[in-house]
């Protein structure tokens, strides 16, 4: 029989806005206890493609409510996760040009804060540098908001940065 794939769960924002990329905080601590309750492993995102069955929790952005609202979450529980932060515009909003309108406007972590995070073993990497939409860009602009979001997070802090991979 074969085992089932690992899986990313990927969020964005806890909040109550019911926006695409929100998720209410109490729907997320219930997806995070059922998750322990059910015996499905949760692994930092760096070993979930060598754990079938097993869950990686990624966060995008770098809202701050990750801090205020899901890292109490996952520390009580134990559980691992990796927040993608958009390194342009820690400590301000996400107010980027290809913001819909329809997305709640929010906070994103500061640097001091994700260097807290980082200490208490929050995984961080690299989204971009301003939030391109990716898919417009000629691959070499792609590659380099890509590159220097990575430079930025290893000139902030000495973090073990996550390694991007690509899925089969």
């Amino acid at each position: 029989m074969k085992r089932p794939a690992s899986l990313i769960l990927t969020y964005h924002s806890l909040d109550h806005a019911n926006s695409a990329i929100s998720l209410r905080p109490e729907a997320f601590e219930q997806q995070m206890r059922w998750l322990i309750e059910t015996g499905i492993p949760v692994v930092p995102l760096t070993e979930v493609l060598q754990s079938p069955s097993a869950v990686a929790l990624t966060f995008d952005d770098g809202f701050q409510n990750f801090r205020e609202l899901a890292f109490p979450v996952i520390q009580d529980l134990s559980l691992p996760a990796t927040v993608f932060v958009v390194t342009g515009h820690c400590g301000r909003e996400n107010r980027w040009a290809t913001q819909p309108v329809h997305i709640p406007t929010l906070d994103l972590l500061t640097w001091s804060e994700i260097e807290e995070l980082a200490r208490q073993g929050v995984e961080f990497g690299a989204h971009t540098v301003t939030h391109p939409n990716l898919v417009h860009l000629e691959p070499k602009a792609a590659e380099a908001e890509i590159h220097q979001s990575r430079i930025d997070i290893e000139d902030r802090m000495a973090l073990r940065f996550v390694q991007p991979f690509v899925a089969n």
